[in-house]
């Protein structure tokens, strides 16, 4: 399987204090979609198959704090 690239986003920093920042990132992720299909001689099935499509979201918080 291979990915799908995207561009990477920044953490958004937002000042919450003097000395503490807050920060948002958000990442997707989508791999190639692939189908795969099995000759089955069980039962008189025939052909299986099945279709595989991966996707990931991912929300990354942040609270940094200066020394």
């Amino acid at each position: 399987m291979r990915s799908v690239p995207r561009p990477a986003t920044e953490p958004l920093p937002l000042p919450v204090a003097e000395r503490v920042i807050a920060g948002l990132e958000y990442r997707y992720s989508q791999v190639e979609e692939n189908t795969y299909t099995y000759p089955v001689g069980v039962g008189g099935l025939g052909m299986v198959g099945f279709k595989q499509q991966l996707s990931t979201n991912q929300v990354v918080g942040q609270l940094l704090y200066k020394f």
